[in-house]
């Protein structure tokens, strides 16, 4: 059991590093209070497409980066009992991923290969315009240019501090869950 604690501890301490490298900036400020990484890594299909499935009743989060060191380490970080991650590298698979079942929420890269962040924000709005995305640069992107595309859409700088991801997480499940008793 010790063990496990300490494999868990030392991927999560791997994917703060990982994270880091790739966006070439300091590893995460804030610690991370929950390591459980206990689900399976699942590759999904032969383009890099990774998905962590820890249980049905989750929060069904995508996640869209084409940085793979990136993209890997913010999958295990986003990771938890109450959220089911799927990764991918384009705006393209990603809209495969979404077209077989809708996520709660797209978090995505703004500049992505062919197909741009902010263009699939779009496509997925023009089907669902309540639906929560967060599009994330290391650009200044202006919170009111998200909101302006929807009233759940909202933008995060890169590189960003744990706390605030986990601040915005909190947002949305508050707003699915407003929506779902209503």
């Amino acid at each position: 059991m010790q063990a496990d604690n300490h494999s868990a501890s030392a991927r999560a301490a791997d994917a703060r590093l990982l994270a880091a490298q790739a966006s070439n900036a300091s590893p995460f400020s804030t610690p991370i209070e929950d390591n459980r990484l206990t689900s399976s890594l699942i590759a999904t299909d032969a383009a890099d497409t990774i998905a962590f499935h820890p249980c049905r009743s989750a929060l069904r989060i995508l996640y869209v980066e084409d940085n793979c060191e990136l993209r890997e380490a913010m999958g295990m970080l986003l990771e938890s009992d109450e959220r089911q991650v799927t990764v991918c590298a384009t705006a393209e698979e990603a809209l495969q991923h979404d077209a077989r079942e809708p996520f709660d929420l797209v978090i995505t890269d703004v500049t992505l290969p062919g197909m741009t962040g902010t263009d699939l924000a779009r496509c997925l709005l023009g089907k669902h315009p309540a639906r929560w995305l967060v599009l994330c640069s290391g650009y200044q992107f202006a919170q009111e240019g998200a909101t302006a595309l929807g009233p759940n859409v909202r933008a995060l700088l890169k590189p960003f501090d744990m706390d605030e991801l986990e601040m915005l997480l909190d947002e949305v499940e508050a707003g699915l869950q407003a929506t779902r008793l209503s």
